[in-house]
């Protein structure tokens, strides 16, 4: 096992009391550590503040953005014994052939989610559940095989309503304090629900400073990954390949996947405002059915380089230029984006199976394209981004998957030093804490 390879080799040591439990009356207000890759260990790091920002941006760059929207997604409740229950909201699901997750009969809605409940053993299948004077009722549908549950909600009016009147934020067990405004847990930018937990490097833009940033000419590309608290889930192997990641549901349009490419086309960076932002773009560019999953060889977790070619993707499958039914082209069918024969391809097209690019070069392999569906992308030392040039991201958890993310794109020990230093200068650590910017 390689000494990346190794858990224990993503702890850090961190003092209880540098876990930020509010978040700052000014959201730009927090610090900002920049980490330049470019510069030697020991002299790549430069104290700032959020709002200093803009002056590590230029013209022509772009930032992406996750516009996911936490729900007040913790309902507490009680059985009709009266016993205290606790449910938290992770997905809403399809329950059976019938039921296409939201139902109607009379004056009464139904609605289906994957939850976790607290405690388990005595809410077995059928339970009832009372939340709110009656205002909401759930009954445990069926219980999974990694003990979540499929709980029917029974509600009237509007769903969103009822969950705001009753539902809390669900903040990470390591926020002790209660949060006193429900906002402050998602970022100015939030529009679609589905969230269990919020997207925290967005957390730091006010309105202001985002309009402060179009202004300079950065373009701004919005998508969608709704978190889960897999996000939260320890890695409990010693061999982090062995880890198996959670899913996420993600999705880019159409219009942000051209803000991007043409970004990269005119030789612009993309910076992503976030690990879920970083996740969601990685995982589109891996758009040949080789490339798609942790379980293939070829795949995000094991994509040393992405190898990928001048394929289209029709129907699930990939066909190449003279419509093979491949995922491959040689470098003689390999077409750039204006149709010349080339086996080396400008940054607007894609680049050809065999090319040999050295394993240090950066890779823009495969362009973004418009998609949606659920991603699992692990991504730690080794892995080649294919998009980003830059992150913006806070401060991870030891041993965390987010912590592994930020070491594969700035090196571990460069990270690790990076904390260490944090630690030092008293950073306020996760969900509510301070940035760090990785150019």
């Amino acid at each position: 096992m390689s000494l990346e390879s190794k858990l224990s080799s993503y702890d850090y040591y961190l003092p209880e009391e540098l876990i930020a439990q509010d978040p700052l009356t000014m959201r730009s207000e927090s610090r900002l550590m920049v980490l330049d890759r470019t510069k030697p260990v020991g002299e790549d790091i430069t104290h700032r503040h959020f709002y200093d920002i803009k002056e590590y941006l230029r013209p022509g760059d772009c930032l992406v953005i996750n516009n996911t929207k936490v729900i007040p997604a913790r309902l507490i409740g009680h059985k009709e014994t009266g016993a205290a229950v606790e449910v938290l909201l992770l997905k809403r699901v399809t329950f059976d052939k019938e039921t296409s997750g939201t139902e109607t009969e009379g004056e009464i809605n139904r609605l289906y989610y994957e939850c976790i409940v607290r405690p388990g053993k005595r809410l077995k299948e059928d339970a009832n559940i009372i939340f709110g004077d009656g205002k909401l009722t759930g009954r445990i549908a069926e219980v999974l095989s990694d003990g979540n549950r499929i709980v029917e909600l029974s509600f009237k009016g509007i769903f969103e309503e009822v969950l705001d009147e009753l539902g809390e934020m669900p903040l990470p067990p390591y926020i002790t304090h209660k949060l006193q405004d429900k906002d402050r847990y998602n970022t100015v930018y939030a529009k679609f629900n589905g969230s269990a937990a919020a997207p925290t490097a967005g957390l730091h833009f006010t309105r202001e400073l985002l309009e402060e940033v179009r202004n300079m000419g950065v373009k701004i590309a919005e998508v969608t990954l709704h978190v889960g608290l897999g996000t939260f889930r320890p890695v409990n192997v010693d061999d982090i390949m062995d880890h198996k990641m959670h899913s996420e549901w993600y999705e880019i349009t159409a219009k942000a996947a051209e803000i991007i490419n043409s970004t990269k086309s005119a030789g612009g960076r993309v910076i992503a405002v976030g690990t879920t932002s970083t996740r969601t773009l990685e995982s589109a560019a891996i758009s040949d059915t080789d490339c798609t999953s942790n379980a293939n060889p070829c795949s995000a977790r094991n994509h040393a380089r992405g190898f990928a070619s001048d394929a289209q993707s029709v129907g699930g499958d990939t066909f190449d230029v003279k419509g093979n039914q491949s995922g491959r082209v040689s470098p003689a069918d390999a077409l750039d984006m204006k149709g010349n024969h080339s086996g080396t391809i400008s940054p607007a097209g894609f680049r050809a199976e065999e090319e040999i690019v050295p394993d240090d070069s950066p890779l823009w392999i495969l362009p973004v394209t418009g998609a949606s569906g659920d991603t699992d992308i692990f991504i730690y030392p080794g892995y080649n981004f294919k998009i980003i040039d830059g992150l913006i991201t806070n401060f991870h958890l030891p041993k965390s998957t987010l912590l592994m993310l930020v070491s594969a794109l700035a090196g571990r020990e460069r990270v690790l030093k990076a904390y260490s230093t944090a630690v030092e200068e008293k950073y306020r650590f996760f969900s509510f804490g301070d940035a760090m910017l990785i150019i």
